[in-house]
């Protein structure tokens, strides 16, 4: 028996499962070394100007914390340009439902019985957003 195949079989899976997606929108420079990460604007020792606004996003809400997906847009921020970033609260959200039910009715004699079964599952996804900073020479 190939013990190699599920194994590789489970890292694919594992892969696929906690991806983080990221989504751009703004100016762009040359590619910068080094990103300083800040929680307020107030927190900002200079002038600056928002160069756009990132978001990275994932469904994986178990693997993929929120480390994960700061790190992510670091390194995004990097590729743009940007000297630092803005992070804004992780959320999570509801980005759609699914339900089925279905019911069985038996007639005996006298008695009639009637068994029901509903399931549901959501689907959630954590997002955290980041606005690109540029700082002014």
């Amino acid at each position: 028996m190939n013990t190699k195949l599920p194994l590789f079989t489970f890292a694919l899976a594992f892969l696929l499962c906690s991806c983080v997606s990221v989504d751009y929108v703004g100016k762009s420079y040359p590619a910068t070394t080094n990103v300083e990460i800040y929680f307020a604007e107030a927190d900002i020792p200079r002038e600056y100007e928002v160069m756009g606004e990132l978001i990275a996003e994932t469904d994986d809400m178990v693997f993929t914390n929120g480390e994960k997906m700061q790190n992510k847009l670091v390194e995004e921020a990097k590729k743009k340009g940007a000297d630092g970033i803005i992070l804004s609260g992780l959320e999570r959200r509801v980005t759609g439902e699914t339900g089925s039910s279905s019911s069985e009715t038996k007639v005996t004699k006298d008695k009639v019985r009637t068994n029901e079964h509903s399931e549901s599952s959501v689907k959630e996804k954590k997002e955290l957003r980041a606005k690109l900073i540029k700082f002014k020479r």
